[in-house]
């Protein structure tokens, strides 16, 4: 059983990165939001706790072993604790945690759906799952300060950044809207509303 892995970050891609370990190379799949920041260890070692599971279908015999990376023992912890809601297995997990699980955690304990349904392929229905199966379990991986820090950015701002992140011909990821939002006021100080901030941030994406 591989538990961890330290090795010459070679590649990374949108949804797995590759580890070149010894005269080996192996492939991990990441969380969406460990991309960015695994991108700026390009070419640096790193090392990744693992966790494997069997992906295809055992009743045509074509399962085959995957290996998911991450960067912390909690952010595996939770990602266990994660997968066992009724209708989120690990690809789908390693999809919609875009936000940092403190976070995630926080809107789970506090019932917060809105929170929730901002995450990639998660819908109204699933967030209650989500909240129904895991409230209550979350305690280990609450970090006030984070949340405190999140929780001063205004409405507005939440739903520029909503409007790209969920847009059916946009879609980027949280990390990109918000660092356009961040642009986007940066040009103009006094910008304050949604529907002020979503055409500069577009404008923005497109330059």
């Amino acid at each position: 059983m591989i538990c961890a892995v330290t090795g010459k970050l070679a590649a990374v891609h949108d949804d797995r990165v590759e580890l070149d370990i010894g005269p080996m190379r192996y492939e991990l799949l990441v969380c969406a939001g460990e991309i960015e920041q695994l991108r700026s260890q390009m070419g640096q070692d790193v090392f990744l706790h693992t966790l494997c599971y069997l992906e295809g279908d055992p009743n045509r015999g074509n399962l085959e072993p995957r290996l998911i990376g991450f960067r912390r023992t909690s952010e595996k912890k939770f990602f266990e604790l994660f997968t066992t809601v009724n209708g989120i297995g690990p690809r789908k997990a390693l999809k919609c945690l875009i936000q940092p699980i403190e976070q995630v955690a926080h809107a789970i304990e506090s019932g917060n759906t809105r929170f929730l349904v901002e995450l990639p392929q998660i819908g109204k229905r699933m967030a209650e799952t989500i909240i129904a199966t895991l409230s209550g379990k979350m305690a280990a991986f609450l970090a006030a300060p984070v949340i405190e820090v999140r929780a001063v950015r205004r409405s507005s701002e939440d739903e520029a950044a909503i409007a790209l992140v969920c847009g059916p011909q946009i879609g980027l990821r949280r990390l990109e809207a918000e660092n356009l939002l961040e642009r986007a006021k940066q040009t103009d100080s006094k910008l304050s509303r949604a529907e002020d901030l979503v055409p500069v941030m577009l404008k923005l994406h497109a330059s």
